[in-house]
């Protein structure tokens, strides 16, 4: 037998090989998963598509609130194996990338030159922030690239559930956002002046003495008059 066919035969026992492994790892309760095609740029280049949702708890709320949908959210694409291949701006084993608000984003190309199964994590880092609940899931990404460079992807979940999509559901809750109203103050009823009293001078004393001293004085002179009569 040629070593030409021999190395055929090996090619495709490693395909059979990967396509079992990776049927295997997507295996669930309601059977096998359905692969996720991946968004292929060329030979051995596959694009990622990771998506997020913000949406309101309080749906009477959502339409007075578009700001608070349009919050950016950060991820963190990292591999399970040093040697596996990365995006452009990698940055310490690490690709970090930002979506805002309800939308999607690609994250590649990433470059293949052998064939195997390469497995990634996503994960959602943005910080705790007031009334918005997180989807903190970790989403397991496994490409599958054959001999002949085709590249499949199937994608999961920490916890071992299928996924459809590489998809991030955020909510808020707008009610608890609002910014609390100032309690109306009611206004105060105007103060009344205290009435000042004025002291009492001697002028009343003196007025008193004037007129008894002529009360007096009439007195006199009528007695007077009447004696000389």
């Amino acid at each position: 037998m040629s070593k030409t066919l021999l190395h055929m035969r090996g090619k495709v026992a490693s395909t059979m090989l990967l396509i079992l492994t990776i049927c295997l790892m997507s295996a669930g309760p309601g059977g096998l998963m359905t692969p996720v095609n991946a968004q292929a740029a060329g030979a051995g280049n596959v694009t990622l598509t990771v998506k997020q949702s913000i949406l309101a708890t309080n749906e009477s709320l959502s339409q007075e609130a578009p700001a608070l949908r349009d919050i950016t959210c950060n991820y963190r694409l990292v591999p399970r194996k040093a040697t596996t291949p990365m995006p452009a701006g990698t940055v310490a084993s690490a690709y970090s990338f930002a979506i805002k608000g309800s939308a999607g984003k690609n994250i590649g190309p990433i470059t293949f030159t052998d064939p195997g199964l390469y497995t990634y994590e996503i994960r959602h880092t943005t910080r705790p922030l007031p009334s918005y609940q997180f989807d903190q899931r970790t989403h397991i990404v496994d490409v599958m690239v054959t001999a002949d460079m085709n590249a499949t992807l199937v994608v999961s979940q920490e916890c071992g559930s299928k996924a459809q999509e590489i998809l991030y559901q955020h909510s808020y809750n707008s009610k608890q956002l609002e910014t609390p109203k100032k309690p109306t103050k009611r206004p105060s009823k105007p103060k009344t002046p205290p009435v000042s009293v004025k002291p009492k001078t001697g002028d009343g004393a003196q007025i008193l003495f004037y007129l008894l001293l002529l009360a007096v004085s009439t007195t006199f002179v009528r007695k007077t008059i009447t004696l000389s009569s």
